[in-house]
């Protein structure tokens, strides 16, 4: 978990006790966890971390092209769209990128159309909530 204080804390899920923390610069627009890493996403760096799922010591930083927010887990990527419509509700940005998990490069970016306020994923496709008051599906492979 990570707080907007600052701190990426790993938690015993049975006890709840603190394993590990990491001290961040930031205070964190969402955190996935995979079974290799986890990625925290800094909205206001444009930028995604990626920290040891065991230590919670950060492994990489890498720029994106948008501020990530919220990022989801699946079909072995990281998906994210942009922060910008959080931060200034008259913006226009329609992006969601894929992100390789292993370079956090960004491999794909899809054009919803609408500013995307959350993205999950589940049964073999990206979802994403779209302005005004849409829900829509990207089958990926």
């Amino acid at each position: 978990m990570a707080d907007h204080t600052g701190w990426l804390v790993k938690l015993d899920p049975a006890t709840s006790r603190v394993l590990a923390r990491q001290r961040l610069d930031f205070g964190p627009h969402g955190v996935v966890a995979t079974a290799d890493g986890v990625y925290v996403a800094d909205a206001h760096g444009n930028r995604l971390l990626a920290a040891d799922p065991g230590t919670a010591r950060i492994r990489r930083v890498a720029p994106l092209p948008l501020g990530p927010i919220y990022p989801a887990a699946g079909a072995g990527s990281i998906w994210s769209g942009s922060a910008a419509a959080w931060s200034n509700p008259a913006a226009h940005d329609d992006r969601v990128v894929r992100i390789d998990p292993a370079s956090l490069a960004v491999t794909a970016t899809y054009h919803l159309g609408g500013n995307v306020s959350a993205v999950a994923f589940g049964f073999a496709s990206l979802w994403a909530t779209v302005q005004p008051g849409q829900l829509v599906r990207l089958a990926v492979h």
